[in-house]
């Protein structure tokens, strides 16, 4: 009986994908409050759709920004946001399409450090964070649309060191918030 459940609940949830979904390649821009320069990167968004108005959204990003330089030696934050959340669309039958959204994401940092003779990466604490989105659709063909949408996130880091091979404690990351304004470009391809 759990099997025969558990198989029809994976039928349905492929059937709601197969006849009311979406995939988005999107160009991401993110100015977090503690860092000098923006992290800057691209991302990958699915939804699913509940009904006309309502989605369930997964979203997965890759950014990097410099968080300082000194000495010749260049040290950059990498972010990894996976996350999850629902979306409203206002007019989702129309050619322009506003909308809004959040969720909850879990955040994987990692730390690079570049310089000469030295190219590494370590990976950070991860943390859990929170986002609101607000955008538009243009359809531009049947299943083609282009998007743009403003998006905070709300997450902080923890310090990270910087190992003594590298001349420690000469730079670090200080605890911080990462909390900011981004801005997603890009084009979804729906089914």
């Amino acid at each position: 009986m759990k099997k025969t459940l558990a198989i029809a609940l994976i039928m349905g949830a492929a059937l709601q994908v197969a006849v009311a979904g979406n995939i988005s390649l999107f160009g991401s821009y993110w100015d977090a409050k503690d860092m000098d320069d923006p992290l800057l990167g691209g991302g990958l968004k699915f939804d699913v759709g509940i009904n006309p108005n309502l989605a369930f959204q997964v979203r997965a990003s890759y950014l990097e920004g410099d968080v300082d330089s000194e000495g010749g030696l260049t040290i950059s934050l990498i972010s990894i946001p996976l996350e999850v959340g629902l979306k409203y669309n206002f007019m989702p039958q129309e050619q322009l399409n506003a909308y809004v959204g959040g969720g909850l994401g879990y955040y994987m940092f990692a730390t690079g450090w570049k310089g000469p003779g030295i190219d590494e990466t370590e990976s950070a604490d991860n943390e859990i964070g929170f986002y609101a989105v607000g955008g538009v659709d243009f359809q531009v063909g049947e299943r083609v649309s282009l998007f743009a949408e403003a998006k905070y996130t709300m997450v902080e880091v923890k310090k990270t060191d910087i190992p003594s091979e590298f001349g420690g404690g000469a730079v670090e990351i200080d605890d911080g918030s990462l909390d900011g304004i981004g801005v997603n470009v890009g084009i979804t391809f729906t089914w």
